[in-house]
């Protein structure tokens, strides 16, 4: 039998989750480093857009996205033993994510400091890539004047 749990949350209310869909992040989040239990949720099957909420505190929640989706030929160079600490032999064998961010009209992308997760093993760690093509406002949409003033 599944073993269920209860996540409060300011933006989504009280969620009963699977026990085993939370992800673990050892160190944090850049800036979070008390906030290491985390659940990925995504409003719509069609959204390439998830939310990335924290067990450990209600009010915080990144929007998130897949870069490849957006940045094909996105790459994450991480050092194996960053990889190892989760699980994983390269950051290709995870999925990542990129945390967004709204600047003016403008939807962005954090390349700089992706997300890898490890699916199995349900861990995860935040990279910060030496890379200088990737920085942290890689734009990926803009907004709707109306809806950037009402936010």
């Amino acid at each position: 039998m599944e073993r269920m749990m209860k996540i409060e949350t300011s933006r989504f209310g009280c969620l009963e989750i699977a026990a085993d869909r939370v992800i673990q992040f050892p160190l944090g989040i850049l800036g979070f480093p008390e906030c290491q239990s985390w659940i990925l949720l995504q409003s719509d099957p069609q959204s390439c857009f998830f939310w990335l909420q924290s067990v450990d505190d209600a009010e915080l929640a990144f929007i998130v996205v897949q870069p490849q989706n957006f940045f094909p030929a996105y790459h994450v160079r991480a050092q194996a033993e960053e990889m190892k600490l989760i699980g994983l032999d390269s950051p290709e064998a995870g999925e990542v994510f990129a945390i967004c961010n709204r600047v003016g009209n403008s939807i962005t992308a954090n390349l700089q400091g992706p997300l890898v997760f490890n699916a199995q093993t349900r861990q995860a760690r935040q990279v910060v890539l030496c890379d200088r093509q990737y920085h942290t406002r890689h734009e990926l949409c803009l907004v709707e004047p109306a809806l950037a003033a009402g936010s």
